[in-house]
């Protein structure tokens, strides 16, 4: 009887318990060969060149040279849901703004949430600028108060500089929000004269944009695209109302039949951007974007938004140039509507998770060597790309893996090197997480 309730005792404790050792050993191997180890050689170099700081408003962006300014598009990836990265990219804007005399802020939203974001910029009413971030309450890490205080920020900033120096923004995603774009289109369409109201399709579109995310894509983007091109094309010139219009209609035709890939649908957006005058070809670009937009290289065998740009036609096409923020020791909010399945509960409007990219979590091959080059608490610039670098030689800091959450990031360009990637990284440590708006 002892011997079986033994048995029995290894079975219920003993099994389980040796899984998880099992499987703990294996984590933390694989731990170890995702994140890598230290390079003295990289770790030399990053501290002969680097700019660090007690927070980002400190920073003066002494590493950039006169080169560096040349650009015509700068684009800065984070990992959405931690706070400091909001604030760096205000202290960047600001700084572009002055020395490189960079006006447009070329975002991550579509073309209808950047038409209310820059209504509330003009105006100061902020009844815009809640409806677009209403679509993003509960779903999206964008719709935090971090990045709502932000472009309160950037009106004020506006308000201290000369008209032809303030900012807009110049929305490129895919559509977001259909149902702010139905309301957009319904504005716009009120303006135009009565028998272009009658376009046939024009009011069926509308019915179906007041659906929002319930519309049927397969039905929609084609009748978007039918709208499009019964419409005169006179009616993009800059100076009219309905400018935006077509924009919105060729944004919706990408929903679907057959389905444009969001990267895709952002170098078309910011290609019809040049076309109809929204920005010329002599203006410099700047903007946030999630850090798996911003690589130039191949990744994961596609080529994203950077590396899209790099190889277009478009006149910022040879002045790309890639920031890219690191995270130690900080924490990450996840709005519930986006966690993965296995994490969700409907109770929990978000979750809080520690964002460190050496581990437990996420791993970046090479970031231990940003660690052993700071100190807890600082924002850190790095220049990666100087004639000395070993980061031109190396793929160090290129690969991204988040098990946990079936996601990698895995640079796939043949003999690229890091600075084929990106050219500047940003390391943050201690940053608390973003928050939820109006939690």
């Amino acid at each position: 009887m002892r011997r079986f309730l033994r048995v029995l005792a290894w079975v219920f404790l003993g099994v389980p318990l040796l899984l998880l050792l099992t499987l703990g050993l294996f984590y933390g191997g694989y731990a170890l060969w995702a994140r890598g180890g230290v390079d003295t050689d990289h770790v030399t170099y990053l501290r002969t060149h680097q700019e660090t700081a007690a927070s980002p408003a400190a920073l003066r962006f002494g590493l950039f040279d006169s080169a560096f300014y040349r650009n015509r598009l700068f684009l800065l990836g984070e990992a959405h849901g931690c706070a400091v990265p909001q604030a760096i990219d205000l202290a960047l804007l600001r700084h572009l703004n002055a020395r490189a005399g960079v006006r447009h802020y070329v975002a991550e939203i579509d073309p209808a949430q950047a038409y209310y974001f820059n209504q509330y910029l003009t105006t100061g009413d902020e009844a815009p600028l809640q409806a677009v971030f209403a679509y993003w309450a509960g779903t999206a890490q964008w719709g935090n108060q971090e990045f709502y205080d932000k472009v309160r920020a950037i009106r004020a900033l506006n308000d201290s500089l000369p008209p032809d120096r303030r900012i807009r923004f110049v929305g490129i995603d895919r559509t977001q929000d259909v149902a702010l774009t139905g309301r957009l289109v319904t504005e716009l369409v009120a303006t135009m004269p009565a028998e272009l109201q009658a376009t046939p399709g024009l009011d069926s579109l509308q019915r179906l944009l007041a659906q929002g995310d319930d519309a049927p894509a397969a039905t929609l983007a084609p009748l978007a695209r039918r709208v499009a091109q019964r419409l005169p094309i006179h009616l993009s010139a800059p100076n009219l109302p309905t400018a935006p219009l077509p924009r919105l209609l060729q944004d919706l035709g990408y929903l679907e039949a057959p389905r444009v890939r969001r990267d895709s649908a952002m170098l078309l957006n910011l290609a019809a951007a040049y076309a109809t005058h929204q920005i010329e070809p002599t203006d410099k670009l700047y903007g946030l974007w999630g850090v798996g937009h911003v690589a130039q290289g191949l990744i994961n065998g596609s080529r994203v938004m950077a590396g899209l740009v790099k190889q277009s036609a478009l006149p910022c096409a040879d002045g790309v140039v890639s920031l890219v923020t690191f995270l130690l020791d900080s924490e990450m909010m996840i709005p519930a509507g986006a966690a993965p399945a296995w994490l969700r509960d409907p109770k929990v409007p978000y979750r809080l998770f520690p964002m460190s990219q050496d581990g437990p979590l996420v791993f970046a091959a090479g970031v231990r060597d940003l660690r052993e080059a700071t100190a807890p608490n600082t924002v850190t610039l790095f220049r990666l790309d100087a004639p000395d670098s070993p980061y031109r030689r190396s793929g160090r800091l290129t690969e991204a893996r988040a098990p946990l959450f079936g996601q990698s990031m895995l640079p796939t360009q043949p003999n690229a090197a890091t600075t084929d990637y990106f050219q500047y990284a940003l390391l943050v440590r201690n940053s608390p997480a973003v928050k939820m708006r109006g939690k």
